[in-house]
């Protein structure tokens, strides 16, 4: 633990009580703290005292905190305040409750294509949001995701944002220069930070999917300048290589993610969630949320999910077969069907009065055709391509990370 973290943990800084140290972000320490006033947990980034002396460093603090302020979107951690208090700089963000990417991975190791698909669409969703506010984050990697224990990804630490519209003859990266983190980091961020844009944050989210569909960085091995050369001129590993059970098409997005030339990629976030709408469509996956946040997949993967599934079709079996058995026998009355748009009485009998009620569900004939509407995704961005014909249930995600201890799968649970 740093000094920092030793003299502060569990002090007062300003309204905010320092509860526990979580680590070290982007040009600060983080605690998790607590804002007394309005009784909440937050993220509390510390600019350390030594830093805070240089008028640069502090003004670049500063430009976090209005970068991340631009931004509200359910999938980017949500600046509250910033302040000082006794020469200590701090920025107060949303604390976010889960684990984050990397530590998934170490736990489970790879991870299943729909699960990096659906954690793609939700961070590429925040990269649309993003661009609209003119902010390039530079620093995305597995760690500055974080997982909540509904299945919520949320991009986090904006320490090295900036507006790509300021102008650059007088931008805060001259001095004191953060590249970024070099497993992920653009060719062209590589060699000026100040050239980064939108397509360099697809670069590292491309980066980000190779690692968490491998479970290694595309270029694990080197030293840092190793890394960036290789970064900037080697042939990008397969992920089939590594991941025989990635399919083609989310194979042949990531590659064209990390594409050298920025002109070869995606050129708008827009244009990435797109491809991930059809990739999402192929795999079966399905919005699990109305705002089309959360997509599942409705095949369950792990022994408990077949539990569950179990005990629902059992259950449903077993109402199916009393229903035939007290309405099916001799001289049984027939079930009253439901009339269209008939009332149900509060305790759920039918209003009329005439016992229980059995819905039925209308059957098109051979050949009627059946329209579903397309999948729903992050406001302001149109899937691809509608998917059609009729779905099974959704899934619900159940708790797929939190703080401790991370689970060893994604349970998905049918209802």
């Amino acid at each position: 633990m740093s000094p920092l973290c030793q003299d502060l943990a569990g002090e007062m800084l300003g309204h905010y009580r320092l509860d526990d140290y979580i680590g070290v972000g982007g040009m600060g320490t983080v605690f998790r703290a607590t804002d007394l006033r309005l009784d909440r947990p937050v993220a509390l980034k510390i600019l350390p005292p030594d830093q805070a002396k240089d008028p640069d460093v502090v003004a670049r603090f500063q430009h976090e905190a209005r970068a991340a302020a631009r931004l509200e979107h359910e999938n980017v951690a949500r600046v509250f305040d910033v302040g000082e208090d006794r020469g200590l700089h701090f920025i107060a963000f949303e604390y976010v409750d889960g684990a984050n990417l990397r530590d998934l991975i170490r736990a489970r190791g790879p991870l299943p294509p729909e699960e990096v698909v659906n954690y793609a669409i939700q961070i590429a969703g925040a990269l649309v949001h993003a661009a609209a506010q003119g902010v390039v984050h530079r620093d995305i990697k597995p760690s500055n995701i974080i997982v909540t224990a509904l299945g919520r990804a949320k991009l986090v630490d904006m320490g090295l944002a900036r507006n790509f519209e300021r102008r650059r003859d007088g931008g805060l990266t001259q001095s004191g220069v953060t590249l970024g983190t070099f497993d992920y980091i653009a060719p062209e961020q590589a060699r000026d930070p100040r050239a980064a844009d939108a397509r360099s944050d697809i670069y590292a989210l491309g980066c980000t999917l190779y690692h968490m569909l491998t479970g290694r960085p595309p270029y694990p091995d080197g030293t840092v300048l190793q890394k960036l050369l290789k970064h900037q001129g080697d042939e990008l590993p397969d992920v089939r290589q590594l991941a025989p059970g990635a399919p083609e098409p989310l194979a042949a997005l990531v590659r064209r993610m990390m594409a050298k030339d920025p002109a070869r990629r995606y050129q708008t976030p827009e244009d990435l969630v797109a491809e991930l709408f059809e990739i999402a469509a192929a795999l079966g996956l399905r919005s699990t949320t109305p705002e089309g946040l959360i997509w599942m997949t409705d095949r369950p993967r792990s022994y408990a999910s077949l539990a569950a599934w179990g005990i629902w079709a059992a259950s449903a079996a077993g109402f199916v077969i009393a229903v035939v058995l007290l309405y099916g026998r001799p001289g049984a009355p027939p079930a009253p069907l439901a009339r269209a748009g008939g009332a149900a009485a509060a305790d759920g009998s039918a209003a009329d009065g005439a016992g229980p009620r059995v819905e039925i569900a209308a059957t098109p004939a051979a050949g009627a055709g059946t329209t579903t509407p397309p999948p729903q995704g992050p406001v302001g961005v149109t899937p691809a391509a509608a998917r059609t014909g009729d779905e099974p249930p959704a899934a619900v995600a159940e708790p797929a990370a939190h703080a401790a201890p991370v689970p060893s799968e994604m349970p998905v649970l049918h209802v």
